[in-house]
């Protein structure tokens, strides 16, 4: 089980234990993807740090997120703010307000939720300001030989999720493995949904409208797979993303799976 047990964040796994294509496998407690990190408690910080050594934080989200909802600062643990979109480009998947109305609010605006999602995912692989922002959260992790990093926006799906793809493809672990990790915000987030779903209809809210909620609070295939297909119909190959998009080379590469790979 990749899942990291802490009090308050459901959505943050060790990325440690994925096989490559080519015999390999992702080190344990070197690359970690999360969700709300202003959430976490101080038995979580202590966790991360102890457990995983972490050392290195790369917040995924726009300048707007954070200022609503900082991280806590960590004492030895270097912050890096690498928005994926600018601000207020982030689509539909933010934080899930602490207060019932606007939970409300959120799940009004939900009318073709899936639609949406589906729309946002390509342009997080085509949008210039994202493309900047993947080079330099590779190069953090290529130089970044010690200790673990964790990645996070706001739920820790879409911005993450993508991200995710993008590291997993280039170290070498297969579509079908990606998919199956991407697809576990479903589990996690099982719980949270069905407390929106019913937040939802005791304010008789349409039930057309709360069947979007799993569009938006968790995931499907579909998501990720348009913007596959965005990345091979433009560019030819994650491959050739990676490398004339994002601009990470061959040595790059050899570097990064030299750091996080073992047999």
């Amino acid at each position: 089980m990749r899942k990291i047990i802490l009090d308050n964040l459901l959505n943050t796994r060790d990325l440690g234990g994925l096989k490559t294509k080519h015999g390999y496998k992702i080190k344990k407690k070197r690359i970690i993807r999360s969700g709300r990190l202003f959430e976490s408690s101080k038995n979580d910080i202590k966790t991360l740090k102890n457990k995983y050594n972490l050392n290195t934080i790369i917040d995924l989200r726009t300048l707007d997120e954070i200022n609503e909802k900082p991280d806590p600062t960590i004492d030895g643990v270097t912050y890096n703010h690498i928005p994926i979109f600018e601000n207020g480009l982030q689509g539909i998947s933010k934080e899930k307000s602490d207060e019932t109305s606007h939970i409300i609010n959120l799940i009004k605006a939900m009318s073709n939720a899936k639609e949406k999602m589906i729309d946002l995912y390509p342009a997080m692989v085509s949008e210039k300001y994202a493309q900047n922002s993947f080079n330099s959260i590779f190069k953090i992790l290529i130089y970044n030989t010690e200790g673990s990093t964790l990645y996070h926006c706001s739920a820790g799906k879409d911005r993450v999720g993508i991200l995710t793809y993008l590291i997993l493809s280039t170290l070498g672990v297969s579509y079908e493995d990606i998919l199956e990790d991407y697809l576990l915000t479903n589990k996690y987030y099982y719980e949270l949904m069905n407390e929106m779903m019913e937040i939802a209809r005791n304010y008789n809210i349409p039930e057309d409208i709360v069947l979007q909620i799993p569009y938006t609070q968790g995931v499907i295939e579909e998501y990720l797979e348009n913007a596959v297909k965005y990345i091979n119909k433009h560019y030819g190959s994650t491959y050739n993303y990676i490398s004339n998009v994002i601009g990470i080379n061959d040595e790059d590469i050899i570097k990064l799976r030299s750091n996080y790979l073992e047999k």
